[in-house]
């Protein structure tokens, strides 16, 4: 197959959205097929075509904060890049995706979308998550813009796939997860840092933003009596950072903000001891995955808005959204019960071999083809309609001629 992928940013290994493209398309080209990636970029790349950077007005300052790079339509670019493609895969329902989605529509070309971005993550960022009738908004509107064009969705979980329904998408749902990758996140004896060898060490990975509510597992801990033996590891980047510094001061907790490579993060995940996920809205969160590959108990915030808690195996890894002394009480828990830590880390190492990488290439592969194939069996049916119809109109002159020539022969 002969696809052209459309996502923001492909550079950005911080991103979620860009991680999974990577290794979607690493390993599709593995099975032989052509897969070119518009984005935009500053490093070039085989098959990669380059698009400016794209500036919100009045909204730059926020983009800017979260370290996210958005790509600047460009027409004449996509026209020229889907001439050769079976079909156009788009990720992120922002300016870039929905023009691109546009133009290939236009030019009858099949368009198969992802669902990678929840509306309430940008209700976040403007601070209004608080108004309901914004989201439902924010649903109406992408279907509009983009989703539209699109017969088919990838969804990465069940969540998104009942969320979307909700929202009345009448589209074919895919419920495939992103996928890990299991040769490098998997249960391993690493050496810990020094610092960490007397500490009870609990893993947080991900943008520090306020959809993420870092702060709730801060005032979690700073609860615990075991607060002076905790060791807080906030892993990531993002707007929020010098306000959690400013908290973790205040209230007086062991903390480290660190950003790792994707080299290093695997060794980090098997030295800690649980991974505490508190983000409110989530479409999958694959750093959770990873880390309970590696053996990382976790817990995680039962948000309505978040699919990571199904990852959950057991009460003992969920704690009621935003509730920090219920998290309290489920960190106290696995630090006072280390064989049942140890217990439930070879559980959930095996349950993570559910969301190897492999076999949701798998998965997308088959829903590729079969997403072809309606589309061919479509074009061959609008094609049999437009010949039916203009042999009606060549066959109807004839038969009015016959009809004359008879009438005059008898």
């Amino acid at each position: 197959m002969r696809i052209a992928v459309v996502v923001d940013t492909y550079d950005d290994m911080g991103q979620g959205t860009t991680i999974s493209a990577r290794r979607y398309v690493g390993e599709l080209r593995k099975r032989g097929h052509h897969i070119k990636v518009l984005s935009y970029s500053t490093n070039p790349e085989p098959d990669k075509i380059m698009f400016d950077q794209y500036r919100i007005p009045l909204f730059q300052h926020l983009v800017d904060k979260n370290r996210v790079n958005l790509a600047k339509p460009d027409v004449k670019k996509f026209e020229e890049a889907f001439k050769d493609v079976d079909f156009v895969h788009i990720y992120i329902p922002l300016p870039f995706g929905w023009t691109a989605a546009k133009v290939a529509h236009r030019m009858g070309i099949p368009v198969f979308t992802a669902f990678h971005m929840h509306p309430g993550n940008v209700m976040y960022n403007l601070k209004l998550e608080r108004v309901p009738f914004l989201e439902r908004f924010g649903f109406w509107f992408i279907k509009r813009k983009l989703y539209r064009y699109s017969t088919d969705i990838h969804c990465p979980t069940q969540f998104v796939y009942d969320t979307l329904k909700k929202h009345k998408y009448t589209q074919e749902l895919h419920v495939i997860s992103n996928g890990y990758d299991d040769k490098r996140f998997y249960p391993m004896e690493v050496e810990r840092p020094a610092h960490w060898k007397d500490k009870f060490v609990v893993m947080c990975v991900g943008r520090l933003s306020g959809e993420k509510k870092q702060d709730v597992v801060m005032k979690a801990i700073a609860r615990s009596q075991y607060k002076d033996k905790i060791l807080l590891v906030l892993a990531g980047e993002g707007p929020k950072k010098n306000a959690y510094k400013k908290l973790a001061n205040k209230l007086k907790i062991n903390t480290e903000f660190t950003f790792y490579s994707q080299e290093d993060l695997p060794k980090a995940l098997n030295a800690a001891d649980i991974y505490v996920h508190c983000a409110q809205v989530e479409v999958e969160s694959i750093s959770c995955i990873e880390a309970f590959a590696t053996g990382l108990v976790p817990v995680i915030g039962n948000s309505k808005k978040s699919a990571t808690h199904y990852f959950a195996l057991d009460e003992r890894s969920k704690f009621k959204d935003g509730d920090y002394k219920d998290l309290c009480q489920k960190i106290d828990y696995w630090i006072e019960n280390p064989e049942e830590l140890k217990v439930m880390s070879k559980k959930y190492a095996e349950h993570a071999k559910n969301y190897v990488l492999e076999k949701s290439i798998d998965k997308i592969e088959k829903v590729y083809q079969n997403f072809l194939i309606k589309h061919q069996n479509t074009k061959s049916q609008k094609q049999q309609e437009k010949s039916l119809v203009m042999g009606e109109r060549l066959v109807k002159p004839v038969e009015e001629e016959d009809m004359i020539e008879e009438n005059v022969l008898s």
